[in-house]
C-alpha cells in the first residue's frame, strides 16, 4: 500500500473505496506513480469537485509546499477552506469563471477533475486550464463518460446547480475521445507539448 493510499484512506477520500479499486489498486495507489517527484515541490495542485474535502486535506498532507485549490459549483464546499487549501465556487464549464482562477491561481502543478464527469464540461475545463498545466492533467471515473444522465445521477451533490445537464452524456463521449486522439497523434510525431498520456481503470493521466 502506497503512502498516498494510507492518507487517503486517513482522510476518508472515496479514491480508495471498493468503487475506486481495480485488481487491487485504489486510485491513489495509480496517483503515487506520478505525483512522488512532485510531492516536495512548491506549486498549485487544483482538483475539480471539491464534496466533502476529503481528497483536498489528502493532497494537502502529501504535498506539504503545495497550494491546494479546489473548485466546485456548490456555494456550501467554501466551508472546507482552511490553511493552503483554497475555494473557489463556480461552475468548470464556465469560461469566465475558469479565467478567473487560472488568473488568481495559475499555472497548476497538477490538475484533477473529479467534477460533473459530464463529457461536455471536462472538455470546456480541459480547453482552459490545459495550456496552464506544468505536470499532471488527470480525469476521473471515465466509466461515467460513457452513461447517460439517470435521475440517480442528477442527484449528485451540486449536479442541479449546473445549468446544461444534457441527459445523453454517452453521445458526447465520441467528441471526448477524438481529443485525445488529436494529443496521441501529436506524441506520434513528436510535435505534441504532452510527453505520455497514460491509461488506467477509469482514470487518463496527461503527463507533460
Amino acid at each position: 500500500m502506497t503512502e498516498l493510499t494510507q492518507l487517503g484512506r486517513k482522510y476518508r477520500t472515496d479514491k480508495v473505496d471498493d468503487w475506486h479499486t481495480f485488481k487491487g489498486e485504489t486510485y491513489m495507489d495509480i496517483y503515487a506513480k506520478y505525483m512522488e517527484r512532485l510531492r516536495f515541490r512548491e506549486f498549485t495542485f487544483l482538483e475539480i469537485g471539491v464534496r466533502e474535502g476529503a481528497s483536498l486535506r489528502t493532497w494537502t498532507e502529501y504535498f506539504p509546499r503545495a497550494t491546494v485549490v479546489g473548485i466546485d459549483i456548490n456555494p456550501d464546499c467554501k466551508a472546507h477552506e482552511q490553511g493552503r487549501i483554497k475555494i473557489e465556487i463556480g461552475s468548470q464549464e464556465d469560461p469566465e469563471f475558469l479565467e478567473q482562477v487560472i488568473a488568481k491561481h495559475g499555472p497548476f502543478g497538477i490538475v484533477v477533475d473529479d467534477g460533473s464527469h459530464i463529457n461536455t464540461m471536462m472538455m470546456e475545463s480541459f480547453i482552459h486550464l490545459n495550456p496552464h498545466t506544468l505536470g499532471l492533467y488527470i480525469f476521473e471515473d471515465m466509466k461515467t463518460s460513457h452513461v447517460d444522465l439517470t435521475e440517480d445521477v442528477k442527484s449528485w451533490p451540486g449536479m442541479k446547480l449546473n445549468k446544461d445537464l444534457n441527459p445523453d452524456n454517452s453521445s458526447t463521449r465520441q467528441d471526448f475521445e477524438s481529443g485525445f486522439l488529436n494529443i496521441i497523434k501529436k506524441l506520434d510525431y513528436r510535435v505534441g507539448d504532452w510527453k505520455a498520456v497514460h491509461f488506467h481503470h477509469q482514470i487518463i493521466v496527461l503527463e507533460r
